[in-house]
């Protein structure tokens, strides 16, 4: 099936947000059913007592794993929603021909390069204003032989492209974690957002797990926010898991919420996600 545990992590006090944005809390410790709700502050002109009118704001957008089957269906839902797009994928596991239909599009670029070239990473990222992370060792089987796979491809990249972030002033990441840091049981089910402790029991799980701690820590010390979605398996006519049953597709509701972050920050219409 096809799912996803989301909270968002990030330093509360006022004075560290963005001037005229403030979150509302709802829910435990700041989790948000599905992305951060804001609301105008102190808009010019506006009469007390009455809502002020929303602002189109378009972001330059930095996808990691952008050529994969999720990255690559996100990017199509970014660029629907009016945003400028930079796919950042060293096609290990992505393709190419997954970003095809967005080649003419003038506000897509296309970069093939490592998150493990530092350097590039930083160089790449300059000027984009908000970042999904979804690369990561999807070879799950692979990890287990090749030991050290997931710690490059997932804790050290991650490092590296937090880092990319602190440097150019970057303040937003949504990351896609994976519900593999519960291990081979959760104690609860249907399982919370603050079920712990956990204890992964893959290289893949660890390495999310640890992402998860370093976004967290750089969210108290460089004033960031984050947005962590859990995601469950997702399957589909592109996807590296294979449908069960004839019939059986997922993965369109995790595009949803991964893309309604993106539109309540900045105010647009709803991309056009369909099913994958």
């Amino acid at each position: 099936g096809a799912g996803a545990f989301r909270f968002r992590v990030g330093r509360r006090q006022d004075a560290e947000l963005p001037v005229l944005w403030r979150p509302r809390p709802r829910g435990l410790g700041g989790c948000l059913p599905g992305a951060r709700r804001a609301r105008r502050l102190g808009a010019p002109g506006a009469a007390q007592g009455t809502a002020p009118k929303k602002v189109r704001r378009m972001a330059r957008v930095f996808v990691t794993g952008g050529a994969g089957f999720i990255g690559s269906a996100l990017c199509g839902c970014l660029l629907d929603g009016g945003h400028e797009v930079t796919a950042y994928d060293n096609l290990l596991l992505g393709r190419r021909g997954f970003l095809s239909p967005y080649a003419a599009n003038p506000r897509f670029a296309f970069v093939e390069a490592d998150l493990l070239d530092r350097g590039r990473v930083v160089r790449e990222m300059a000027g984009h204003t908000l970042v999904f992370h979804l690369a990561a060792n999807s070879d799950i089987g692979r990890g287990a032989s090749q030991t050290d796979l997931d710690l490059r491809l997932g804790t050290i990249a991650t490092h590296h492209l937090l880092d990319a972030m602190r440097l150019n002033g970057v303040g937003e990441i949504v990351f896609a974690s994976s519900s593999a840091v519960y291990g081979d049981r959760p104690r609860v089910v249907p399982t919370p957002e603050d079920c712990g402790p956990l204890f992964p029991i893959s290289l893949y799980g660890a390495s999310k797990l640890a992402c998860e701690g370093l976004i967290s820590a750089f969210c108290h010390n460089f004033r960031m926010r984050a947005w962590i979605f859990r995601f469950a398996t997702h399957i589909g006519a592109t996807g590296a898991h294979r449908p069960q049953r004839q019939g059986e597709v997922g993965g369109g509701m995790g595009q949803r919420r991964l893309a309604s972050i993106l539109n309540d920050r900045t105010s647009a219409p709803a991309p056009r996600c369909s099913t994958l």
